[in-house]
């Protein structure tokens, strides 16, 4: 109950179903903008619970939707590689996610994600053996310097958190 945030690893175009149903509540997601020129998959992916975002650039409509959902206590899933990688590794963390993290206060989740990247090797997808983790809030209290660098410190500390338990998964 009450705002959280879920910060995933992202390794598959079904992360997000994946996580979903591994949890027992609605998750709101950031979803990349192109992904809204459909209307259709549009539709469908807001029922789902996406909110879109621009990458690879200051998004502050998203930011203010992400905050809202967290001040109205729901929980948000997000992808702090920034995209998809299908190695074995947990990537850098942008700092956008330490900042949503200190301006809503919301608990951090991390959730390792690893098996989903086999899905799509190939035409036909595959079914794999797909491990969900998540561990204990993340601690995010102590953190000095100038915003920005608090931001990437406290995306820092997301990434190590995935990270652990990543490789425990």
């Amino acid at each position: 109950a009450g705002p959280a945030l879920l910060a995933v690893n992202h390794k598959s175009d079904v992360d997000p179903v994946f996580v979903g149903l591994a949890f027992r509540r609605h998750l709101r997601y950031f979803a990349k903008a192109e992904l809204f020129r459909q209307a259709w998959f549009r539709r469908l992916i807001e029922a789902l619970g996406a909110i879109p975002v621009r990458r690879g650039e200051s998004d502050r409509q998203a930011l203010e939707m992400a905050l809202a959902c967290l001040s109205r206590g729901e929980a948000l899933m997000i992808f702090p590689e920034g995209t998809r990688f299908v190695d074995d590794d947990v990537h850098e963390f942008k700092p956008g996610v330490g900042m949503l993290a200190l301006k809503s206060g919301a608990p951090v989740i991390p959730v390792a994600l690893r098996g989903s990247a086999g899905i799509h090797t190939g035409k036909v997808p595959r079914v794999t053996n797909v491990r969900i983790v998540a561990g204990p809030p993340v601690d995010l209290t102590g953190l000095e310097g100038s915003r920005s660098s608090q931001y990437a410190a406290a995306a820092g500390r997301m990434q190590e958190a995935v990270t652990r338990l990543y490789v425990s998964a």
